[in-house]
């Protein structure tokens, strides 16, 4: 194949593709990827096949081991939680694996509560450099007396000054 021009393809492989053998396979015989294949074909002037045509002659099983099987039967109770899942009811809030508490239904969602209970006390959204300071250190205290707003370097320097006072006890 290191013969060939760039962009076409001997007369051989694309006698082979329109008599029923599969890009795929194609590509493997000659050291190609199926993209590059498919893209010689095409500029070779070949006549492409429809997916349902290559899903014919392919050799690769769509999906009929799932034929003839039930869905599985699900209880009143796990239908009504997958009802209500669906619908967004529920809790309301989910805590990350860092330890926030996140607010997961309305139009609060995927937003942390403590800048949501932040927000509403000084009556706007964050602004940039802005950040919310859990007072007693807990990530999921988000009682308004908890919670501080602090500048980010500031927030970051408090943290710096508690972790060195807390190695030198």
């Amino acid at each position: 194949m290191a013969n060939r021009k760039r962009g076409t393809l001997p007369q051989e492989i694309c006698e082979k593709y329109k008599a029923g053998c599969t890009i795929t396979k194609l590509a493997r015989e000659n050291n190609m990827t199926i993209s590059t294949m498919r893209r010689w074909l095409i500029s070779s002037g070949v006549k492409m096949r429809t997916i349902r045509e290559s899903h014919a002659i392919s050799d690769y099983d769509f999906g009929s081991h799932l034929r003839g099987k039930k869905r599985p039967e699900f209880s009143d109770e796990t239908r009504r939680k997958i009802s209500e899942a669906r619908k967004g009811s529920g809790r309301g809030y989910s805590f990350k694996a860092c330890g926030y508490v996140q607010i997961t239904t309305g139009p609060h969602k995927h937003r942390g509560q403590h800048v949501v209970i932040m927000e509403g006390i000084i009556g706007r959204r964050l602004k940039k450099g802005e950040c919310v300071h859990h007072k007693d250190r807990n990530k999921s205290n988000n009682k308004p007396e908890n919670l501080q707003l602090m500048t980010l370097s500031s927030h970051t320097a408090l943290h710096r000054k508690e972790d060195r006072n807390a190695k030198s006890k």
